[in-house]
């Protein structure tokens, strides 16, 4: 499908950038209106066109993105969409400076979908490697409340105080374990050189 660059203005008189998947420039348009965007240019893109066939053609390796990677995206999609961004553009930026590339490629996969139509949480379900059901569940509620901005600012400080609760895990595990490793070597050294000794003296 042509990928369009575009050039326009959004509420409050505010111009704006960015691409969108349509069969057409009528077809463009149309979408770019429903998202409350008025185009004052619009071309296609072929470059971006080659792109994103070869990336819908890709098959994503199956490996988890890092919590940090996944707070970080939430809390910035929080705070474009409560600037009054549209959500496809809010992804379309938030791909651009994503560095983790698994997470990077995803949210352009997720972005596609819901310029295709998709709702976000629908658009993320296809992507659970990413996305657990908690998060999707409550992506979905956000989106039927209107309160997407809230419910993803809430899920990033979830996401944080996992990270923390897990990071406070390990560190009390650790412990114990250092410990059983120190008395192992000292055994070690009794066994293998103070007590031959001792032994060799009493003979």
């Amino acid at each position: 499908m042509p990928v369009f660059e575009y050039k326009g203005l959004i509420s409050g008189n505010r111009s704006t950038r960015g691409m969108v998947d349509a069969d057409s420039v009528r077809a463009a348009q149309v979408k770019l209106r429903a998202q409350g965007i008025y185009p004052t240019h619009l071309a296609e893109s072929r470059t971006r066109s080659a792109v994103s066939e070869a990336l819908s053609r890709l098959k994503l390796p199956v490996r988890r993105v890092p919590g940090l990677d996944l707070s970080l995206f939430t809390n910035q999609l929080s705070t474009l969409i409560g600037a009054g961004i549209p959500l496809v553009e809010s992804l379309s930026a938030l791909t651009e400076q994503i560095e983790n590339g698994q997470l990077k490629a995803v949210i352009g996969r997720v972005r596609e979908s819901v310029n295709h139509g998709s709702t976000l949480a629908d658009a993320m379900a296809e992507h659970p490697q990413v996305f657990n059901e908690l998060y999707r569940a409550m992506v979905r509620a956000g989106e039927s409340a209107g309160a997407l901005e809230l419910v993803l600012t809430r899920l990033s400080k979830y996401i944080e105080g996992q990270m923390e609760l897990r990071n406070k895990v390990i560190s009390a595990m650790m412990y114990p374990l250092i410990m059983m490793g120190m008395s192992l070597v000292v055994m070690g050294v009794l066994l293998v050189k103070v007590i031959p000794t001792i032994a060799g003296l009493l003979d």
